[in-house]
């Protein structure tokens, strides 16, 4: 049986978020700047895995949040890049790239296709990490890509690609129109941001004002990111309860790894395999959202892993697609 090297034993324990495996590591003398073969650095490969505790136990050790790799990447490009990353959703990285940036990464250094954190940003729907840059220094609305597109243009282009892409981009198209981007100018297709995405905010509803919009976003109380607030933190757990959109506090339990609370709901009866209306299952989003640890809790109470959402698409799937190794094999 081989046995795994000490880099071996660190990049799994950054792929799977494993906090107390990286500083024991690291505290026995492994460099937080070490790099892999695949041309990423520690930090990289934990941005890029979304792995937000292994990150911040890096950046305690003195990761070096500037360095770039043979690609002209940083970390934080990794942590915005939804393209490649293996984890899906705004609020789980919303505080990785506050670190990031706090640390002094560079969310405008562009790699050899001419696409940076911020590109990425427009592209990919990452509103609440285009605010965090805004806050340090307004957003460069006029700047253009290598494409010829502005960063209203390129959110716009991406705004209707549901099929292929995770999310919404919605919010980032609500986001730069407020802050004051140009609805106006044409990219090199020569298509304005209103040819792209007709129902543009603010221009078609008098009730909509990027000042209380962008007011918004700085208050206290709006929680952006809203990291576990389903769980434990505004109510007790509700083993039946169903809430917007079909989820459960299974569902949410999954999407978040916590195990406790998932055992807790299974104890008391909630439904293993319940499905939101978008076809997900609990185990689906503990797939997606590389919680191996809650797959294999709901694997063992029952969950069926072939099941299929609206998209056609299985646990294995999503485990596969996320890079959740651990659980593809376990499944």
């Amino acid at each position: 049986m081989k046995i795994p090297t000490l880099n071996e034993e660190l990049f799994a324990a950054l792929c799977h978020n494993e906090a107390d495996t990286v500083r024991k590591l690291l505290e026995g003398g492994v460099s937080p700047d070490v790099w892999f073969d695949n041309g990423l650095s520690a930090l990289m490969v934990a941005a890029r895995a979304g792995a937000h505790d292994v990150l911040t136990v890096l950046l305690e050790h003195g990761a070096d949040a500037h360095a770039l790799n043979a690609q002209g990447r940083n970390a934080l490009f990794y942590l915005c890049n939804w393209g490649e990353s293996s984890h899906y959703h705004v609020e789980r990285h919303t505080e990785s790239a506050r670190l990031l940036l706090d640390a002094g990464a560079d969310a405008y250094a562009c790699d050899t296709s001419g696409d940076s954190a911020f590109w990425l940003c427009c592209r990919y729907s990452c509103a609440n990490v285009l605010m965090l840059m805004h806050k340090r220094s307004p957003l460069p609305l006029e700047a253009r890509h290598a494409c010829g597109d502005t960063p209203l243009l390129m959110a716009c282009r991406y705004v209707s690609d549901i099929q292929n892409r995770r999310c919404n981009n919605r919010h980032a198209v609500n986001l730069l129109i407020a802050l004051g981007g140009n609805s106006s100018a044409t990219g090199a297709d020569g298509k304005t941001a209103r040819d792209l995405f007709r129902n543009l905010p603010f221009a078609c509803d008098a009730s909509w004002s990027p000042a209380d919009y962008v007011a918004s976003l700085e208050s206290p109380s709006y929680h952006w990111p809203r990291i576990k607030k389903e769980i434990r933190m505004e109510r007790p757990l509700a083993p039946f309860a169903v809430y917007a959109h079909g989820y459960t506090d299974l569902h949410y339990a999954a999407r978040w790894g916590d195990e406790d609370a998932a055992r807790e709901l299974l104890d008391a009866g909630a439904m293993v395999d319940a499905v939101a209306h978008n076809g997900l299952t609990p185990l689906m989003l503990a797939a997606r959202c590389g919680h191996w640890r809650a797959g294999l809790l709901l694997l063992a109470h029952g969950a069926d892993r072939h099941c299929k959402d609206c998209r056609s698409l299985s646990a294995v799937d999503y485990a596969l697609r996320a890079g959740n190794k651990r659980l593809w094999r376990a499944m």
